[in-house]
Formats: structure tokens, sequence, C-alpha cells
């Protein structure tokens, strides 16, 4: 975001030199770098560790 009086919720960001830069004056929900899985997952569940319980959060990876 080059100007401000924006709200930043919900985005996905990847494989970019710089994944986010948004200039002061913008509300924006946490952004969390999502880490890879160390092992395969199969079965019904994954503990996960994107490390937000927010439901708007943004996530890097």
């Amino acid at each position: 975001m080059d100007f401000a009086g924006c709200i930043i919720i919900k985005n996905t960001c990847s494989g970019n030199t710089t994944n986010w830069d948004i200039v002061a004056g913008n509300a924006l929900a946490p952004i969390v770098s999502a880490s890879t899985n160390a092992v395969p997952v199969s079965g019904n569940t994954y503990a996960g560790t994107l490390g937000s319980t927010d439901p708007n959060a943004n996530f890097t990876y």
C-alpha cells in the first residue's frame, strides 16, 4: 500500500522479494509467517504452526 486509509485482511503473499510494503496510517490484521511441515501429514488432523487464531490474519509463506 502506497497510501493510507486502507484495511488489509485475509491476504496471502509468497515468492516475492518483499512480501509486504505497507505505509503508516493503514489498519491491518496480524501478519503470520507460515512455516512448512517437517514431516509428512497423513490422517485427520494436523496441529500446524500458523501462530494466530485471528480469523482475519494475513499470511506469508
